[in-house]
């Protein structure tokens, strides 16, 4: 935990080797010793910190969600481009995709939840749109039905998936 921050520049936490120190608040200065502090201590206090002057901590942990598929990882970012997110960054960016895993603040693996969530009704409502298509363009054409059926059942099998698998990967 090196790496503090808040929705207030001027707050700032410096890590000596023997001290964390919180400064730019306006009721001073406050530090804690990391030889009698664990990690969780640290960012209660940082937390406690920019509460008291009026900011909010912003977390820069990191969460792994393993164990996915290449296609959950695929709806996953697909889900964030097509349904979009409500954060000022674009999430897509600054979260890691691997070939199995995708690793983000929690922020972030909230709003591929949120976008998972808000892509299955669209696949629902528009399968010939989202369920099969990567260019807005539909690839129904000739398909039987029973095909366009289970294509669409496999597309939201994937994105619950990857919405369960994120949902413990943050419990």
């Amino acid at each position: 935990m090196t790496n503090l921050t808040s929705t207030d520049a001027n707050l700032t936490a410096t890590f000596t080797d023997e001290q964390v120190i919180f400064s730019g608040g306006k009721f001073g200065d406050h530090s804690l010793n990391l030889n009698v502090s664990s990690p969780e201590r640290i960012k209660a206090h940082w937390e406690g910190y920019c509460e008291a002057n009026d900011a909010k901590a912003i977390s820069n942990e990191k969460i792994r969600v393993r164990g996915l598929t290449g296609a959950q990882v695929a709806w996953c970012f697909r889900a964030i481009n097509d349904a979009g997110y409500d954060t000022e960054h674009d999430p897509s960016e600054t979260i890691k995709w691997g070939a199995t895993y995708i690793e983000g603040t929690p922020e972030d693996l909230q709003q591929v939840y949120t976008s998972l969530i808000s892509m299955t009704e669209l696949i629902e409502e528009e399968p010939e749109c989202y369920a099969f298509s990567n260019s807005g363009t539909s690839h129904l054409n000739g398909l039987p039905d029973w095909m366009v059926e289970k294509l669409t059942a496999q597309a939201l099998a994937c994105c619950e998936t990857a919405m369960r698998k994120i949902d413990k990967a943050m419990s």
